[in-house]
């Protein structure tokens, strides 16, 4: 049980942390328009996150399948924030911008799909409520964090 509670709680950490910097991306249809974007780039660029994340979560499910969640949740929260980070390097709009987009998004798939799977086999049956709970609360909590 002691263990369950453990990774679970690093789960909820990381998802703290993630969600503080989607909350972040409220901001970048501003910073889209201060490189030089228009209207239609800040739909296009937005509207990639959707597009990829389609794509990208049933590829996310196959694998969670195959490999081990920590390593798809690490993995997913590197590229995440690595490519979150990147937008620091951007001064002009590029093709550049399309690219990191991408990348968040299927980072962020792999991460928040796997931490959702491994939060409904780890969490006892009888239990379950409580453990979403805590789970949607710590999303709230850092949206409103961001």
């Amino acid at each position: 049980m002691i263990q369950i509670l453990h990774i679970l709680s690093v789960i909820l950490l990381v998802i703290f942390f993630s969600f503080t910097a989607i909350g972040f991306m409220f901001l970048l249809p501003k910073f889209i328009l201060k490189i030089g974007g228009h209207e239609g780039n800040i739909g296009f660029i937005m509207g990639l996150a959707l597009v990829s994340s389609i794509i990208s979560a049933p590829l996310t499910g196959f694998l969670s399948d195959k490999i081990s969640s920590k390593i798809l949740i690490t993995a997913g929260i590197l590229v995440y924030s690595g490519s979150t980070l990147l937008y620091l390097l951007i001064n002009k709009l590029s093709p550049v911008i399309y690219i990191i987009r991408i990348l968040q998004s299927v980072g962020g798939v792999c991460a928040f799909t796997t931490a959702f799977s491994l939060i409904s086999k780890i969490i006892p049956e009888e239990k379950k409520a409580r453990g979403f709970a805590y789970f949607a609360a710590t999303i709230q909590l850092a949206y409103s964090a961001g």
